[in-house]
Order: C-alpha cells, then sequence, then structure tokens
C-alpha cells in the first residue's frame, strides 16, 4: 500500500502521478485514502468535511465510473467568506463553485438514510466555493490515483447565509458564478445531482465503512462547472439564488 508515498506527495510541492501499479482499482484506492487523511488530519486541524466528486452521470460515462467518487476537507482549510488566498500557496489553484450544506446532527452506521431523513440531519445549504490544488502530471487519468490523493482538494470557502432544506425548492436555484466580473457559469439546473442525492451517496460510503460523519460536518455536493484556474489579483463571486452569496479574492 503506497500510503508512505503519497503522503511524502501531499505534503510536499510534487506534482501527483500515476500510481496505476499500486492502486489498482476504487476499493483499494478508498482504503488508501482513508489511512493518508487520517495521517494528514493530525497537523491540518483535524476532518472538517466531506466532498463528493465525478458526481454527474456524463462525467462518470466518460471516466468509466459506476458511482461518484469522495474526498474529505481539512479543518485548517475552512475558510470564512470575503478570505484572502495566496495563489503562491498552490502549485495550481483551481476552484468549483457548488451548494455545500452542514450538519445539524450525526449521520451514523445504520441510520435511516431515505431523503427525508437525511433532510432532517442538515442544519442549512449554502454557497461554497470548493478550492482545489489540481498539480498532476499531464494526462492523469487513473481515478484510483485521483481518489487516493483526495481528489486534489485544498480547502472550502464557506457562503451564506443559507436556508434550511424544507425552504429551497432546489429546481428553480439559479448559479451565478463570476472572476472579477467575467462569467464563469450561470443559469438554473447546473447542479450535477440534487444534493440530497449527492449526500445520500456520501452517507452511504462512509457510515458503510463504519464512520460517523458529525454535526457540524461541511459537504461540497457537486460541482457546477469544470475545474477553473485562478490566478493572482482576482476576485470569485459566487450566487446561488436564496441560498445566499460567497466570494474571495487572490
Amino acid at each position: 500500500m503506497p500510503v508512505s508515498k503519497i503522503l511524502k506527495t501531499l505534503r510536499s510541492r510534487a506534482l501527483i502521478e500515476d500510481c496505476s501499479a499500486d492502486i489498482i482499482d476504487m476499493a483499494s484506492a478508498f482504503d488508501i485514502q482513508d489511512a493518508v487523511l487520517a495521517a494528514l488530519a493530525k497537523d491540518m486541524g483535524g476532518l472538517a468535511g466531506y466532498k463528493i466528486a465525478f458526481n454527474s452521470d456524463a462525467l462518470m460515462a466518460k471516466m468509466g465510473l459506476s458511482h461518484p467518487g469522495v474526498g474529505r476537507v481539512f479543518g485548517d482549510q475552512v475558510y470564512a467568506n470575503a478570505a484572502h488566498l495566496d495563489t503562491g500557496s498552490y502549485v495550481n489553484l483551481m476552484v468549483e463553485p457548488e451548494i455545500a450544506a452542514v450538519l445539524a446532527a450525526d449521520i451514523q452506521p445504520g441510520d435511516d438514510l431515505s431523503a427525508q431523513a437525511l433532510s432532517s440531519k442538515v442544519e442549512q445549504f449554502f454557497p461554497a466555493f470548493e478550492i482545489l490544488d489540481r498539480r498532476n502530471v499531464d494526462g492523469l487519468t487513473h481515478v484510483p490515483t485521483i481518489i487516493a490523493h483526495n481528489v486534489f482538494n485544498a480547502g472550502i470557502v464557506v457562503g451564506g447565509p443559507g436556508l434550511a432544506p424544507k425552504e429551497i425548492d432546489f429546481s428553480t436555484l439559479f448559479t451565478d458564478c463570476r472572476d472579477s466580473g467575467q462569467t464563469v457559469v450561470s443559469g438554473t439546473g447546473k447542479a450535477p445531482q440534487h444534493p440530497i442525492d449527492a449526500l445520500a451517496f456520501l452517507a452511504r460510503h462512509f457510515t458503510g465503512r463504519g464512520q460517523v460523519m458529525p454535526a457540524g460536518s461541511l459537504l461540497l455536493l457537486g460541482a457546477h462547472c469544470p475545474p477553473y484556474g485562478v490566478g493572482s489579483g482576482r476576485k470569485m463571486t459566487l450566487e446561488i439564488g436564496p441560498l445566499g452569496k460567497v466570494s474571495f479574492s487572490t
């Protein structure tokens, strides 16, 4: 198991290289991810949340996947609205605008994972930027390698004010993401799947591995556009209808 190799890569500025010789399938990738992130969390403020990845039907088909991927968010990489990010701290800073959530109660192994039950576990949904440091070698397409390296996650910028699930009609939410005033993505129905369905997959995955998803956890529920590169001297803004706004500058 190449845990030590991956830890060395993620603790440095090295590029992520194909590990297909060592990580043969998604099951192996998830096992390695758990071990890698448990080790990293000790020095990165613990584990603060979860992310889903590759959760559009089109992307899963393109990548030959039968289900999405997952990753984790570290406590030291949770940023408040209007944060300033130093591009020099990243090899290849990219972002994904998303709907995110925060849990009001634990989700435990054996819990009811129906849509109604999971909705009752959510305090609110809100707009967020997932921060990525996409430092892969050119042409890296081996999904288990990407999963084992935490799907490039480098944090979350949290917006608001947010709304409780019962107050939201997800079918009408309008996404407006801009880079220093220039449109990145705009329109209704940009989420790759219903946020509760994304939460259900995360809950099945992590509770199925015997893990508790604790109250207060942040959940990134799917990108509204492909990863977007961000240079220095920029202001990124995202508004998702009544869920509110989020921004950061570089």
